[in-house]
């Protein structure tokens, strides 16, 4: 019963490990598939950095809402596009609390594994360090969300 609770542990916090890789970088396809209204930040050959939200984007320009107006920018003008990444407290949160739940869950089960084992001992470390693991997460997700390169020239 023990080994198979941290095997459903040590899968979960594998498959809640968020994936660190990025589209690559250097496909305007990327940009063409970023959805409307996405906030983004293009930065272009002449050291101009333009902020706004996407509108539409063709092989040839990408078009962006900028204080209210439409600004074009031609393809051939732009060196690097950044787009804001979403950020999720609950998934965040959901994170810590599974491995915090894990982590008291194994020293649950370490401190006590030579006398009596009784679900509450070996229960109460788990849910104190997924209520500890759930505020750290939730703490992580409310901080700012860092822009994510998708195109670079």
């Amino acid at each position: 019963m023990i080994k198979k609770a941290l095997t459903f542990v040590l899968i979960l916090l594998t498959a809640s490990t968020p994936a660190l890789a990025q589209s690559a970088s250097g496909s305007w396809d990327a940009v063409k598939g970023v959805y409307t209204d996405t906030k983004l930040e293009v930065r272009l050959t002449d050291g101009e950095t333009l902020k706004g939200k996407m509108l539409d984007a063709n092989d040839a320009t990408l078009a962006l809402l900028q204080d209210g107006k439409r600004v074009e920018v031609p393809r051939d003008r732009v060196l690097r596009v950044y787009a804001e990444g979403k950020r999720s407290v609950k998934r965040t949160t959901l994170i810590g609390a599974a491995i915090g739940g894990g982590g008291g869950l194994g020293l649950g089960l370490a401190a006590f594994s030579q006398g009596d084992m009784t679900r509450s001992v070996i229960s109460g470390p788990a849910i104190v360090g997924a209520g500890i693991g759930a505020g750290i997460g939730a703490l992580l997700g409310m901080r700012r969300s860092k822009s994510i390169l998708i195109y670079e020239k």
